[in-house]
């Protein structure tokens, strides 16, 4: 037989109020309330607003809950009296009634209520109200699983279409709207990057397979052709090097004769394999965006040192315009790869100049608004910003080339 569990009560007290004090008695009320709360076995309350008495005085009435009967048997010998005197100064001013609510059947056991597997505590509505896990059954089917992973990661509903318009032609709209409470119509920066992210490093890793979705191959050039029979042939295409370079490479301390030998060899194997290095360098590079990020905030905190912002708000910010970045050439990407292809006009040359100068000047619209400074500052800012980001980058792409050559094989 299952255990019975305490059935909580209710205390219920009306009070009808003269108007004349009736702004004083809810300013009292709602004290006095606090401090219910405060003694043992109350769990909670509630002060309504019923209709007015017959009379026209306006009424409050006040629901306590406590854990079971004893709590409030306990409450009346040991607490009443101190805290109705409370309200000795009211006189006759209020009149007030009292009762007590029992559930029903009280002999019979309650269903023992489910608890948060995470941390315990008792599931109020379909998170927990302790930790925010979500009260979510995972034994399913594996098409369920895909489905329940694909819409929370990134949010293929409403959120999603809410957040494409604004992400392209609102430059920095998301993360003012992000930064001031309104987050629950639009899809989370980090997954919008994400998914943008993986949306553009697939389709550069498809756009590199030959003949990929019927794209036609382009004719072969008498180098591409040259390169081509020599990979029939298996042979390999390195630069050459002299007897003097190969002398000092011998003398050279050996963790640098070995790191140059590694380099040349696997220049060698890049150069006869070049599909398969692009497809291992965008996979570094994929990663090496992603840490980019935090640096990309930090020159931000760094010119914004004054605006009393946290470093996070500035991520937020770095996170939207790298998705609008991906995005723009993700779009770019299909265009040129499978659309442009079978039309009978290629793509005017205005149109691109255009997109890459928007994509060029997207921060310094999206630093103006998310920053409400004026044009002068923001222009100085925006470059400075963008030549600390320029070398950054580069440097960053030297290192994963250099990387990847080394990691090849």
């Amino acid at each position: 037989m299952p255990d019975l569990l305490p059935r909580p009560v209710i205390y219920e007290v009306s009070i009808t109020v003269a108007p004349a004090v009736l702004d004083d008695y809810d300013a009292w009320l709602r004290g006095h309330v606090a401090d219910m709360l405060d003694l043992p076995g109350f769990l909670g309350a509630e002060i309504l607003t019923p209709e007015p008495a017959p009379d026209g005085k306006p009424r409050r009435i006040v629901q306590y809950r406590l854990h079971d009967r004893a709590a409030l048997e306990a409450y009346l010998r040991d607490h009443a009296p101190r805290m109705r005197a409370s309200a000795a100064r009211f006189g006759d001013q209020i009149a007030i009634e009292r009762r007590v609510l029992e559930p029903v059947d009280r002999d019979q056991p309650l269903p023992q209520p489910q608890g948060c597997p995470n941390c315990g505590s008792l599931l109020v509505t379909e998170f927990c109200a302790q930790c925010g896990q979500e009260n979510k059954d995972y034994h399913i089917s594996l098409l369920r699983l895909i489905g329940d992973f694909l819409g929370d990661t990134f949010n293929f509903d409403t959120r999603l279409t809410n957040s494409i318009k604004p992400l392209l032609f609102k430059p920095g709209f998301l993360t003012r709207e992000y930064m001031d409470g309104r987050r629950a119509r639009y899809v989370s920066p980090l997954r919008t990057y994400l998914f943008v992210s993986i949306v553009f490093f697939t389709l550069a890793a498809i756009s590199n397979e030959p003949e990929s979705h019927g794209i036609r191959a382009p004719a072969a050039t008498s180098e591409s052709a040259a390169v081509d029979n020599v990979e029939d042939k298996g042979l390999n295409i390195g630069t050459s090097v002299d007897e003097k370079a190969l002398k000092e490479l011998e003398d050279s301390p050996g963790w640098i004769s070995g790191t140059i030998e590694k380099l040349v060899e696997n220049g060698k194997l890049a150069r006869s394999s070049p599909r398969l290095f692009i497809q291992q360098m965008l996979s570094n590079l994929s990663l090496a965006m992603l840490c980019l990020l935090p640096v990309y905030a930090l020159f931000l905190k760094l010119l914004y040192a004054f605006s009393r912002r946290y470093y996070m708000e500035h991520l937020i910010f770095a996170l939207h315009v790298h998705a609008f970045t991906l995005f723009i050439f993700s779009i770019m990407m299909i265009w040129s790869q499978w659309i442009v292809t079978y039309l009978p006009f290629d793509t005017p040359g205005l149109l691109t100049t255009a997109i890459i100068f928007y994509v060029l000047l997207y921060p310094w619209f999206a630093l103006r608004r998310n920053y409400s400074q004026g044009w002068w500052m923001t222009t100085a800012k925006y470059l400075a910003l963008g030549t600390l980001y320029f070398f950054t980058l580069t440097a960053v792409l030297s290192g994963v080339a250099l990387f990847t050559v080394i990691s090849f094989s």
